[in-house]
């Protein structure tokens, strides 16, 4: 993880306690013309806008000679931006999507009309903006600029949703792997902040989907159809395990502000099947076909044993993944093809 989203991070997990925090930005960034045209279409329109990775580049931008008519302004950068390919669509008052002529017949746009903004804590209301009748005391809107990612990757963008959410993120092993580029406009409240990600990941192609009331699923659209959501029900008497006894697996420890956040290279697969059977009391074996494959499970919240048990099983299978019965006591990592055969067997 970079600085600025470290910084972005801390900001957010501060913001969220109630404290006062600001994002720090990059100085010296080469803007490119596309961002430049973007950027300049925020400030006229006080839009935040989102944007598809499969925009045309621009070879140059011409800026237009600055007027005290935003919204003529607005409508001269729209025209300008179409004629190379680029459509800025606004959506939900606060944001403007920017993407390619004729996106509104792909699968990302018709997905996108069924997204509705979630109600939180914050903002029972699922308003995007702060608004005091719906705003609960003691939970402070996010600041404009307070998010502002410049190129974070996938894996940064989703460590913040699951913040957001509270909720373990249980990822599909074949997730494209794209850079996020946006910086909001206005103050928004966490519904809004949420909304916001979620877009951007639809805008990529990507869905999230609740399973249960501690996990949700990250798949591309394709899969999200197909999904199986059986997150188990936690009984009010089941005890839980906490946070910092959940290993980690394909990270670092947790997160730290003043430190960046690594992947460890380690055999991620063999080990989320060790620590599953160090769960259920039996031993595992390495894998030489899948042990060395990369998967990642980053518990949100404090979880109940089969909850746990659960979410790891789940994490393999969204890579086309099983637990594989060696023997009575002991277990290894294979393909799912391979658990349906032994099934199979007399």
């Amino acid at each position: 993880m970079n600085t600025l989203s470290a910084n972005l991070a801390l900001a957010l997990i501060v913001l969220l306690s109630g404290e006062p925090a600001f994002a720090q930005s990059q100085s010296g960034e080469h803007l490119t013309p596309l961002h430049q045209a973007l950027e300049l279409y925020q400030e006229f329109s006080g839009k935040t806008v989102i944007r598809s990775p499969n925009l045309p580049s621009l070879s140059e931008f011409n800026k237009p000679i600055p007027s005290s008519d935003t919204n003529g302004m607005t409508i001269v950068l729209e025209n300008e931006l179409f004629q190379h390919g680029i459509q800025l669509i606004p959506h939900r008052d606060v944001f403007a999507l920017a993407v390619q002529v004729g996106w509104g017949n792909s699968p990302e746009a018709q997905y996108l009309a069924t997204l509705q903004p979630r109600p939180t804590d914050a903002s029972p209301s699922a308003s995007l903006v702060p608004n005091p009748q719906d705003q609960a005391p003691g939970k402070e809107p996010i600041p404009p600029g307070t998010i502002d990612f410049k190129g974070a990757d996938i894996r940064q963008v989703l460590d913040l949703y699951s913040m957001l959410v509270r909720r373990t993120l249980l990822l599909d092993g074949q997730l494209s792997s794209p850079t996020f580029k946006v910086k909001t406009r206005t103050p928004l409240t966490k519904s809004g902040a949420i909304y916001l990600v979620e877009v951007a990941l639809a805008l990529n192609g990507i869905a999230a989907a609740d399973d249960g009331t501690n996990f949700a699923q990250v798949v591309p659209l394709g899969r999200l159809s197909n999904l199986k959501l059986q997150a188990p029900k936690r009984n009010s008497d089941d005890p839980l395990i906490d946070l910092e006894n959940i290993r980690r697996i394909g990270f670092s420890p947790r997160f730290k502000p003043v430190q960046p956040v690594q992947m460890k290279p380690t055999r991620a697969v063999d080990e989320l099947v060790a620590y599953y059977a160090q769960l259920t009391d039996r031993k595992s074996v390495p894998s030489d076909r899948v042990g060395g494959m990369s998967v990642v499970f980053n518990a949100q919240t404090p979880l109940a044993k089969n909850e746990l048990l659960y979410g790891l099983e789940t994490t393999l299978a969204l890579s086309r993944l099983a637990i594989i019965e060696v023997d009575d006591k002991t277990i290894r990592a294979g393909y799912v093809h391979e658990l349906k055969r032994a099934e199979r067997k007399p």
